[in-house]
């Protein structure tokens, strides 16, 4: 079943197809074939090009912080077992644990 995995790229084509679809709506506005919309006005004068640069500077920030303190977290067990860190990683991406599905494939 690939319904866990497949779900976030599904959720990004949705929003994909959202923001199209706001794009054309726009376009079209702008150009004269649709008439304007106040409330899609009044949101694209509060949506405007700096708080967007904003917002996603604060998100990137926020990624970074968080892959930081997973990887502090990461390195602080790695100290207490009885492999290096690089040890840990090689094997992690060299060998995974088997999951039901793989192991149902397998007989």
């Amino acid at each position: 079943m690939t319904w866990p995995v497949e779900a976030p790229r599904h959720a990004v084509h949705v929003l994909q197809l959202c923001l199209v679809a706001l794009f054309a709506r726009v376009s079209a506005q702008n150009s004269g074939l649709l008439p304007r919309r106040p409330g899609l006005d009044r949101l694209l004068e509060t949506l405007t090009l700096e708080r967007g640069l904003l917002l996603g500077l604060l998100l990137a920030v926020t990624g970074l912080l968080w892959s930081a303190a997973a990887f502090w977290q990461w390195r602080e067990a790695t100290e207490k077992s009885h492999t290096s860190p690089r040890e840990q990683l090689y094997c992690g991406l060299l060998f995974r644990n088997p999951t039901d599905a793989d192991k149902a494939s397998a007989k």
